[in-house]
């Protein structure tokens, strides 16, 4: 006979993990002196950089003759790359008043996780929340400006292409009633996953290869135990995209990568 799940609801259980951004950030940047249309270097506030000029320059004789007239047009543009990290992103809430200070504050993902009995097919878990976390502070939800996202037909973190091993070995009485059991159950995947992240400058979105590997956590004590789902360390690689800076519009080229730690049990946020 089937082995019978606990009366009562599996409790909730909240993960955290470290978040580690190595992002590379490639900007267009222009390498000319700006020029007028007589191929004058520009003066005073018009001076500057440009990325292509185009001017006239004519030549005459003493009688006002033109001998040589020169129409040109010049380009220099080079590449640009910048580091992107934890500290960055940190600097960027603080110039959005979300912290005050980058010192003692860290990057985590939190997740929701409710468990499941010997009848269910599987614990439910939801696309978790990044939240900057100080010591003896409050977490900080920054979900509204980092967040994954994931196609509408996959809602949640469960593998497009996911394997897995393990068993479920069971004991009972000649009353058919529990005794003992053993459980393992091991698995990974991997998804299509985007990251944006969003401030009071600029939008950056990212989408790249979300490779994941989980493991179960047991709680409670038979028969009314509960089994969760819990992560282990993702990577999130190849990432590709672009930050817009909206109020100088321009845009960047991103790539890099996000991991996330060992999920550690952790109370509610």
């Amino acid at each position: 006979m089937p082995l019978a799940m606990a009366q009562d609801e599996p409790p909730e259980i909240y993960t955290s993990q470290n978040v580690t951004l190595t992002l590379t950030e490639s900007v267009e940047t222009p390498t000319l002196i700006a020029k007028d249309d007589n191929g004058n270097a520009l003066t005073g506030s018009s001076a500057g950089k440009a990325s292509y000029n185009t001017y006239k320059k004519e030549t005459y004789d003493r009688s006002g003759n033109l001998v040589k007239r020169l129409e040109a047009t010049e380009y220099g543009q080079s590449i640009v790359k910048r580091r992107i990290s934890n500290r960055e992103i940190l600097l960027d809430l603080v110039s959005d008043g979300i912290i005050s200070t980058i010192t003692g504050y860290s990057i985590v993902y939190i997740e929701r996780h409710k468990g499941f009995g010997f009848e269910d097919e599987g614990s439910h878990q939801e696309l978790g929340k990044f939240y900057v976390t100080k010591r003896g502070e409050t977490p900080i939800d920054i979900n509204s400006r980092m967040y994954l996202s994931v196609s509408p037909e996959k809602q949640s973190i469960g593998g497009a292409s996911t394997a897995f091993t393990g068993n479920v070995r069971t004991e009972t009485n000649r009353l058919e009633q529990l005794t003992g059991f053993n459980l393992t159950l091991k698995s990974n995947g991997i998804n299509i996953v985007s990251l944006h992240f969003e401030s009071n400058a600029y939008k950056m979105s990212l989408i790249g290869s979300f490779q994941w590997r989980a493991g179960v956590k047991i709680a409670g004590r038979s028969p009314d135990q509960a089994f969760y789902d819990l992560p282990e360390a993702v990577t999130m690689g190849s990432m590709l995209g672009m930050r817009v800076y909206e109020q100088q519009e321009k845009l960047s080229v991103m790539d890099g990568s996000l991991i996330m730690g060992t999920a550690t049990v952790i109370p509610a946020p």
